[in-house]
């Protein structure tokens, strides 16, 4: 399978998404805190800080970022206030399932409607142990030469002051970040940071753990069943049939190729994911470009022994996509898809 699935974030907002929600919380209320469900106004956990005296302040996520958030119901209970609950709990949160299907949506989202800083760690990198909680630098001694001190990461800042600490591909992170995690996500809820004259930090109680994997991708790695018990909740996230009907409202079409598409990929004809995002990113293209070009960009996403049978199914459905790319253009005009 695709070893390069991720969930990274469009940083433009989508063209054609459902229509705006309204924020869980009014935009003037600046408090770092867990919402309250009554909207009264009460604090969380902790003595937290404003916003605006938060020193992550800037990371708080722009409020399109929930605007845009259809959220999803999970045995009766609404996503965002489940993390509601886990923030107040001080329960780590494991979303896992596919690529695509709205597990990084979901916490930019939540960080945005409660104001909330939001570091993300992104596991699939080039992580070092010893840069993931800061850096060397040469500063002034004053008295004319210079010393090597430390800055610390951002890292280290949202577990002093509190925010949602996102680990984003999880089960991709090398065993030595593993290690290095485990007692932030543990009952300790700590850190020991070697660069700082091994100082403990303990984590702000409104410092809250989200992470996030992709199953079965290549490059992955199953965790073992005592790093998985440090995250009391988890959650299944999969595609939403009802979801994306309203995410690609102008050309149903698509619906029909992600089941059509999807059904195969069950029968292990296809390896490549339908993601959302990629329904998302064919209505885009086809409205402001074209259906041809979007019908390109949409088969190129596949692996190469897949394509032709991929481009097959688009061939099937080109006239209906076509007329369903028309008359969302001639209904929302030039002003709208410029």
């Amino acid at each position: 399978m695709r070893a390069d699935a991720g969930t990274a974030l469009e940083e433009r907002p989508f063209l054609m998404t459902a229509v705006p929600a309204h924020l869980a919380e009014d935009s003037d209320r600046k408090t770092l805190r867990a919402s309250n469900p009554h909207g009264d106004g009460a604090a969380g956990r902790g003595n937290t800080d404003t916003v605006a005296n938060h020193p992550l302040h800037d990371l708080v996520p722009d409020r399109r970022f929930r605007e845009d958030y259809i959220p999803r119901t999970i045995k009766g209970v609404e996503d965002l206030n489940i993390l509601d609950h886990a923030r107040d709990t001080e329960e780590n949160v494991l979303l896992f399932g596919p690529t695509g299907p709205g597990k990084t949506s979901l916490v930019y989202a939540y960080a945005a409607s409660r104001h909330l800083p939001l570091v993300c760690l992104a596991c699939n990198g080039a992580i070092d142990p010893a840069t993931l909680w800061g850096r060397p630098e040469l500063r002034s001694d004053g008295r004319g030469g210079t010393d090597i001190g430390y800055t610390e990461s951002s890292i280290v800042t949202l577990i002093r002051h509190g925010g949602v600490l996102y680990l984003d591909e999880i089960n991709f992170a090398p065993p030595r970040i593993m290690a290095v995690l485990h007692g932030a996500l543990d009952k300790r809820r700590q850190v020991t940071v070697p660069e700082l004259g091994n100082e403990t930090i303990n984590l702000h109680p409104s410092c809250q753990v989200v992470a996030s994997m992709n199953v079965g991708y290549n490059g992955t790695k199953p965790l073992n069943q005592a790093f998985k018990n440090r995250f009391p909740i988890k959650l299944m996230f999969d595609y939403e049939p009802e979801i994306e009907k309203k995410l690609v409202t102008f050309m149903p079409s698509l619906l029909e190729i992600a089941r059509r598409l999807r059904a195969s990929g069950a029968n292990g004809d296809l390896e490549t994911p339908i993601a959302t995002n990629l329904l998302q990113e064919y209505q885009d293209h086809a409205l402001r470009i074209s259906t041809d070009f979007a019908t390109e960009v949409f088969v190129n996403a596949f692996e190469e022994h897949e394509r032709a049978a991929v481009a097959d199914v688009m061939e099937h459905y080109a006239d209906r996509l076509e007329r369903e790319a028309k008359a969302a253009r001639d209904l929302l005009g030039a002003a709208e898809l410029g």
